[in-house]
C-alpha cells in the first residue's frame, strides 16, 4: 500500500498544532541531554505491477504463460533510538530497526489452466539511520511536545537461506510528539516518557521488486528516557 507523502504530513502538522495550543510558556530547550528510547514500529506494505512471464513463439510474437502479482506485506518491527542534544531544541539521532517482512507473490493466469498459486517467503530487514530531531513545544509546561524529525538510512533485506542480500539508501520526513509521564531534577534521569512517531519513508529501489522508488507509511510507538 502506497502512501501519499501529503496526507502524512497533514497529519502529523494536526498534532503538532494540538501541542503547541496546549502549551502556556515558552521553554528554552529540551530536559536531558540525552535521550533513549526504543518500541515498535508498523510500516505499511507495497503492492507492485503484475508482471506476465512470457516466451517467443517461432512466429516472433510473445506467447503469455502466466501472471505474477508480487506484494510486500506490512510489517511490524522492533526499533530503538539514540539521541543527543546539539542544540536548544535540536536533537541529533541515530536509530536501528530490525523487521520480517513476507514477500507474497501470486501466480494466475496459467496458460495450462492452472490452479492460482501463492507463494510466500519471510525476509529479514535490518536498517540503520542517522538524522535528528526539531522540539517544536515546551515540555516543562506541556504535556504533549510535538517535534519535527528527519532521517536518512541503509536498509539491508536478507533472503529465506540467505541466497539474496539486497541494500539501499531510504529517506523519512515526518514528526510526532512525547508525552512526559514522569519529570524529575535527579541525577539517574530527567525524564519518562511515550513517543509517536509519523513518517513517509521513501524506500530504497535496489529493495524493490520493479526497481522503482515506494513511499510508505510508518508509526512508532515507544517509551523513552532522557538523562
Amino acid at each position: 500500500m502506497n502512501v501519499r507523502p501529503t496526507a502524512l504530513a497533514t497529519a502529523v502538522a494536526c498534532v503538532m498544532t494540538l501541542g503547541a495550543a496546549d502549551a502556556r510558556a515558552q521553554s528554552t530547550s529540551v530536559p536531558g541531554r540525552i535521550e533513549v528510547g526504543g518500541g515498535a514500529r508498523w510500516s505499511g506494505g507495497q503492492t507492485f505491477p503484475a508482471a506476465d512471464a512470457t516466451e517467443t513463439t517461432p512466429t516472433g510474437s510473445a506467447f503469455r504463460l502466466f501472471t505474477a502479482t508480487t506484494a510486500l506485506n506490512s510489517t511490524t518491527s522492533f526499533d530503538v533510538h539514540v539521541g543527543v542534544r546539539v542544540w536548544r531544541r535540536v536533537d541529533a539521532q541515530v536509530s536501528l530497526a530490525y523487521g520480517t517482512p513476507q514477500l507474497r507473490i501470486s501466480i494466475a493466469n496459467d496458460a495450462e489452466s492452472g490452479v492460482p498459486v501463492t507463494a510466500t517467503e519471510r525476509l529479514q530487514e535490518y536498517s540503520v539511520r542517522g538524522g535528528a530531531t526539531w522540539s517544536l513545544g515546551p515540555f516543562r509546561t506541556s504535556r504533549l511536545a510535538p517535534f519535527v524529525a528527519m532521517e536518512l538510512g541503509q536498509v539491508r533485506q536478507l533472503h529465506e537461506g540467505e541466497t539474496l542480500i539486497q541494500t539501499g539508501t531510504s529517506v523519512e520526513v515526518g514528526g510526532g510528539a512525547r508525552y512526559p509521564l514522569m519529570v524529575r531534577s535527579g541525577r539517574r534521569f530527567r525524564e519518562i516518557g511515550a513517543r509517536v512517531d509519523a513518517r513517509a519513508v521513501m524506500r530504497p529501489r535496489r529493495v524493490a521488486v520493479d526497481d522503482k522508488q515506494h513511499t510508505v507509511a510508518a508509526i512508532g510507538v515507544s517509551l523513552y528516557t532522557r538523562f
